[in-house]
């Protein structure tokens, strides 16, 4: 059905600087839909013809989409988890939602909490997801970057489970975005890796050494890297995974595992943090 806007106002310099440019509010829309418009002139007498159509316009999402979660720490009962907080993006400038009274509509799509909710992986039935947990921002725990975290406790130890994390605003929660592409596995019930010890460092190499954990089931180490930089500790890298056959990896007759990283950027600062994984895929805290 065509909505008849009679009282259009005209308003300067929306679509160009000093081009008068009649705009109409369409309301009562679908958030994030695509839609086309089709303008008709109005007059007494009747509706005129209607106009080209204009290209695909999408509207926005109750929420904005979380697009960069990442894995912290894995423990035998815990998964804990990071994201960046998203920002609401307008396509159109603050200026012109004052001209078009769409000040408090714009307001209530800001970003007030996050939910998360997870379950046990499985491909024989559907996921039984636990009920979500709320986090208002003003309580949101965030790490040293600014990045927000939460901590999914009271898991089984190595059992893998899915994670997902969506955005909630005044107007209601957006879409559920899952961590990574495969699910995330809790540590066996089984002691972490001892702290790496250094044994040498070049310009682009470190040379780190450690005790192998006692216990049978470990076959090959995860390592993974945090820079510092201005005093605070960046993301963690991706896990580089290394057995006792991989070139620059050697195993003392004291089962002390002496391995090099190369490749890395000089005058960098950086801390290391090892895992055990067992034949099958798991891993240790």
């Amino acid at each position: 059905e065509p909505s008849v806007f009679g009282d259009a106002m005209i308003c300067d310099g929306i679509l160009a600087p000093h081009l008068p440019t009649y705009a109409a509010v369409v309301r009562d829309l679908k958030p994030n839909h695509t839609y086309i418009v089709s303008i008709y002139a109005v007059s007494c007498a009747g509706m005129g013809c209607a106009s080209r159509k204009s290209q695909e316009q999408a509207t926005l999402a109750l929420a904005p989409r979380i697009d960069d979660l990442q894995i912290d720490e894995v423990q035998h009962d815990r998964i804990q988890v990071s994201w960046n907080l998203p920002r609401l993006r307008l396509p159109f400038a603050q200026s012109t939602c004052e001209q078009l009274g769409l000040v408090e509509s714009v307001a209530e799509l800001e970003v007030v909490g996050f939910d998360v909710r997870c379950a046990a992986s499985t491909t024989w039935t559907r996921l039984h997801w636990r009920d979500p947990e709320h986090m208002q921002i003003g309580r949101l725990q965030r790490d040293d970057n600014g990045r927000g975290y939460v901590v999914v406790s009271e898991l089984d130890a190595g059992r893998p489970y899915i994670v997902e994390l969506r955005a909630c605003s005044a107007s209601g929660a957006g879409e559920w975005c899952r961590l990574d592409k495969q699910p995330v596995c809790t540590a066996i019930d089984s002691p972490a890796p001892p702290p790496p010890e250094l044994v040498k460092n070049t310009s682009h190499s470190l040379t780190f050494s450690f005790a192998g954990v006692e216990d049978h089931r470990i076959v090959a180490y995860q390592v993974r890297r945090y820079e510092g930089w201005m005093g605070r500790w960046g993301r963690a890298s991706s896990p580089f995974q290394f057995n006792a056959d991989l070139p620059g990896v050697r195993v003392t007759s004291e089962r002390r595992w002496v391995v090099t990283i190369e490749d890395l950027q000089s005058e960098t600062t950086h801390a290391l943090q090892l895992r055990g994984i067992t034949s099958t895929g798991h891993v240790t805290k």
